[in-house]
């Protein structure tokens, strides 16, 4: 379940800065990040992963069977449409950052997208009470259904109180033949 094309899109973000664009060095940046995936241990799957079969139900108004009655498929397969893995690339840049790869089929809606979640700061330099709905730094490139990249980060609350909000800061690209990039305001949506 974990294809080919999300591992590549990993080792992307993962990968050092190439000293060319040249296919077998971008290649071998690839590889460097695959070798560097923790391995994990067959008793420790579960709490790394998840897998899962869909069943029977509805989407999009229409009624779907399950994947072990579809046509052609062994009632007692035990084939996974869904995964979910918690990878860790143990080199000095990503030491200790989770990457999440999920993936699954006949889910409700087909998208593609690699977050990355910045680690907190080892101190905190502003009141507690400013931070009551804190969250984690964000970076989210958007691949399907719509091409954006999006950073969260936190902001000020306007105002004369000290209060802080996630907000996002999104960079997208409109539907224009041109595909001039666009960029949009910050919103106070998550």
């Amino acid at each position: 379940m974990v294809q080919n094309h999300i591992l590549q899109l990993m080792c992307m973000v993962a990968m050092e800065a190439p000293v060319s664009f040249d296919a077998n060095e971008i290649r071998n940046k690839k590889v460097d990040v695959l070798n560097a995936i923790r391995p994990i241990r067959k008793e420790d799957v579960h709490e790394y992963a998840v897998r899962g079969q869909y069943g029977a139900g509805w989407m999009k108004g229409k009624e779907m069977t399950g994947y072990r009655e579809e046509k052609g498929v062994n009632p007692q397969s035990p084939t996974e449409t869904y995964a979910a893995v918690k990878f860790f690339i143990d080199n000095w840049r990503w030491q200790g950052v989770p990457f999440y790869v999920r993936t699954g089929k006949l889910m409700h809606q087909k998208s593609t997208h690699i977050t990355i979640q910045f680690k907190d700061a080892p101190t905190f330099a502003f009141p507690a009470e400013a931070a009551e709905s804190w969250r984690s730094n964000r970076l989210t490139i958007s691949i399907q259904p719509e091409m954006d990249i999006r950073i969260r980060f936190q902001a000020k609350r306007p105002g004369q109180t000290m209060s802080l909000d996630p907000v996002n800061m999104t960079f997208t690209y409109d539907n224009s033949d041109d595909h001039t990039p666009k960029r949009t305001r910050p919103c106070c949506s998550m």
